[in-house]
């Protein structure tokens, strides 16, 4: 029945692409007694319109991602909004899409952990997969373990991208790494009982991988894509050869993996340890 924008060009915009009315404010617009009013205002104002909404009785009401900026004020409209019927539903779009639904499906047993990759800013992108997060771990709060504060805002970042460790009920660790790149990496990965589901470029990209018995080793398991098993058993027939023959004959005085090497890797191990104790 209309929208509602302070600007004098938005409202002749809006007008023109829809043929409704654009009123001046919030208050006008509500005057109409709208059925259904989505909030897509900047995020200082949300909880000001919703509260608008809420005292007019709206009774459905789509409100952009973030909800408000302040949690303690969400909880409270959330409160609202149900004692009084009216139904709220914030813009994280990726809990209805197919290809992040897959995810949460139990047909690969219990969840053991999950990982996340995001880019350009933890409240723009990350916050959707902290919200697919917390959906896979049944809207269970989960318990901050460490923060790693990443890089500074920069020219292709104007937010931070912290990177971060989470603690699920059930200890299900939860990796959130936060990269400053100029392009969207939006990426997660969760893991189960029998394989993993992951869920790549924002959900334009999905691969299922099975847990299958490794035939060169009893005992012993590797990952296969339902949509495309890699040949495994072909790969480390080729792998060995050539590390026997690195091993014999190789170039230098020994193979490109030697004592030196491993005696780096496990130096690196140890400082590792030593700092988490």
């Amino acid at each position: 029945v209309g929208g509602a924008d302070p600007d004098s060009q938005a409202r002749r915009d809006f007008t023109k692409a829809t043929g409704i009315m654009a009123y001046t404010t919030v208050g006008a617009l509500l005057d109409t007694v709208p059925d259904l009013v989505t909030i897509a205002s900047p995020n200082r104002f949300h909880a000001q319109h919703l509260t608008a909404c809420l005292d007019a009785g709206v009774k459905y009401i789509w409100l952009e991602k973030p909800a408000t900026t302040d949690s303690t004020v969400t909880r409270a409209l959330a409160a609202r909004a149900r004692a009084q019927g009216s139904r709220v539903m914030v813009g994280f779009q990726r809990r209805y899409m197919p290809s992040y639904q897959n995810l949460k499906r139990d047909d690969l047993g219990a969840l053991v952990g999950i990982d996340v990759t995001y880019s350009r800013g933890l409240e723009t992108n990350g916050a959707h997969m902290v919200d697919l997060i917390l959906w896979l771990l049944k809207d269970q709060t989960p318990s901050l373990m460490g923060v790693v504060p990443g890089p500074l805002p920069t020219v292709h970042v104007t937010e931070a991208c912290p990177s971060f460790l989470l603690q699920g009920v059930g200890n299900i660790p939860v990796t959130v790494t936060g990269l400053d790149l100029d392009y969207h990496s939006i990426d997660i990965v969760a893991h189960y009982k029998a394989g993993r589901k992951a869920v790549r470029h924002g959900g334009q990209t999905t691969q299922t991988e099975l847990k299958t018995p490794n035939p060169l080793f009893a005992g012993f398991y590797y990952l296969h894509s339902v949509n495309g098993p890699q040949n495994i058993q072909s790969e480390v027939c080729k792998v060995f050869p050539a590390m026997l023959q690195d091993l014999l004959q190789g170039p230098g005085d020994q193979p490109l993996s030697n004592l030196d090497s491993a005696a780096l890797g496990k130096s690196i191990v140890t400082q590792v340890l030593d700092i988490c104790v």
